[in-house]
């Protein structure tokens, strides 16, 4: 079954309610990190969120993480049929327990890695532990240990095994353990880091962890170990500690709970990026208004700002700041295109009315249809300029690519569904364009869409009223 390959971020996706999620704040979950974003999934154990995760968060190892812990086999199965990422499918596949299901992938899917992680679940026990520790390919043998769920057995494996190159059978092994003495001996006693890191992932004993977080030799473990931790002020120790090197991820492991000290780190820590981490996580809107009017590093001022719905905030931000990159920020949150319009003509600052030219002002939605009416996905959508009645010949190819000022695409979604914008510096070159298809050939051959009623497509703007355009169906 072919899969569909998403390059933009869905409706659905863009619409999702994180503060019911993930405990975080709306605004918040926009402004996390992936690794922040990874700590909360992977500390979680509510199924509600897990399953929202595994199906709607945009990036696929994140996907990958919320499907690893998973229990329902209804959304398993689903996503190991219908996401468009192979290493999510790999992770749903590795916990299906529905032979036929099992089958049907193991022949189905396009990708050779998820056939054959189908095929090996449907090995017996014996014959996985068979492959895992005979004379077989070490690529046969790590897809063995991945879908091999004998907690005792993995162990030993890790015991007999001397190998100490990355990505070693040893640490696949150490993924695949929930046995917590089991992890806690590995987390102890092997001389391996990927190893003891991979175990420590899987560990709940939150005493083991801080010592681990305190005294392990690797870095990367220790790391690891603080992502676990869940004892708030033990967390705030490490934080405060400017000499501790997991400071950082400890920051980011820390929930928002204490405004009041995130507060604190975010206006007065010597250090920009842990300021920065303490901004992400704040709820208060005052407070994120003055960081962002007295910051001197933009990158804190735009993340304060992201974290702002309060649109009397956003409008004084946007008219007080002394920082360029804040004020395009807050223009851009009003999302209003005559305000954005006019800064980008009058603003005294360049820097605001170069900032201001590149945000979208207008944008162009409707469903793509074939012939049949019935919706056309994955195809790109090219939005391109007229100037006096002909096809602007203000693009080039590059490589097989529409570059220039053409270059204004979107790919179509699996309702046929599309949303594509133009930029006042587009506008201000052009005021008319056409929506239609390229195929490179000998030369740019351009197909034109039409209404059901056979009409060419074209838009026109005139005048200052900056909005959407509904174009409805539109037949390729």
């Amino acid at each position: 079954m072919k899969r569909l390959i998403f390059l933009c971020i869905t409706i659905a996706i863009m619409n999702l309610n994180y503060s019911q999620l993930y405990g975080q704040s709306n605004h918040n979950w926009e402004r996390l990190s992936y690794e922040e974003k990874k700590i909360i999934i992977l500390k979680t154990e509510d199924q509600n969120l897990l399953e929202k995760a595994a199906q709607q968060e945009y990036y696929e190892e994140m996907r990958a993480e919320a499907t690893k812990k998973l229990i329902s086999q209804l959304i398993i199965s689903k996503i190991a049929l219908e996401d468009s990422s192979p290493l999510v499918r790999k992770e749903a596949v590795k916990r299906i327990i529905d032979k036929d299901l099992l089958i049907k992938i193991s022949f189905d899917d396009e990708d050779i890695i998820v056939r054959e992680t189908a095929q090996f679940k449907l090995m017996s026990e014996s014959d996985l532990i068979k492959i895992a520790t005979g004379n077989y390919i070490i690529e046969n043998k790590k897809l063995a240990v991945s879908v091999l769920q004998n907690n005792n057995e993995l162990y030993k494996i890790i015991k007999s095994d001397k190998d100490f190159s990355w990505e070693n059978l040893s640490s696949i092994a150490a993924s695949n353990i929930n046995d917590q003495k089991i992890l806690a001996e590995i987390v102890t006693k092997d001389p391996r880091w990927d190893v003891r890191r991979n175990a420590v992932e899987n560990l709940h004993n939150q005493e083991l962890l801080k010592k681990v977080a305190e005294k392990d030799s690797e870095q990367y473990v220790r790391e690891a170990a603080v992502r676990r931790i869940t004892d708030q002020e033990f967390l705030k120790r490490i934080i405060k500690d400017d000499n501790n090197q997991l400071r950082f991820e400890a920051l980011k492991s820390l929930n928002n709970e204490d405004q009041a000290f995130l507060i604190e780190i975010a206006k007065n820590h010597k250090d920009n990026y842990m300021r920065l981490y303490a901004v992400r996580k704040i709820n208060d809107l005052k407070a994120l208004e003055e960081i962002a009017l007295i910051t001197l590093w933009a990158p804190i001022g735009v993340d304060a700002v992201q974290g702002i719905t309060d649109r009397a905030i956003l409008e004084n931000l946007a008219k007080n700041s002394e920082t360029g990159e804040v004020i395009v920020e807050a223009v851009k949150k009003l999302n209003d295109g005559n305000m954005i319009a006019d800064l980008a003509i009058n603003h005294p600052k360049w820097t605001v009315r170069n900032g201001l030219e590149k945000l979208s002002i207008k944008s162009i939605s409707g469903v793509l249809l074939d012939a049949n009416q019935k919706p056309l996905k994955e195809k790109i959508l090219y939005l391109l300029p007229i100037k006096d009645g002909k096809m602007s010949t203000s693009y080039a190819l590059d490589k097989g690519k529409i570059t220039g000022i053409a270059n204004q695409s979107t790919k179509s979604l699996r309702n046929g569904e599309f949303l594509i914008s133009i930029s006042l510096k587009m506008l201000k070159e052009f005021d008319t364009f056409t929506l239609g298809f390229i195929e490179i050939e000998e030369k740019i051959k351009i197909y034109k869409l039409k209404t059901p009623d056979g009409n060419e497509v074209q838009i026109k703007f005139i005048g200052n009223e900056i909005s959407n355009v509904d174009l409805g169906n539109l037949i390729y």
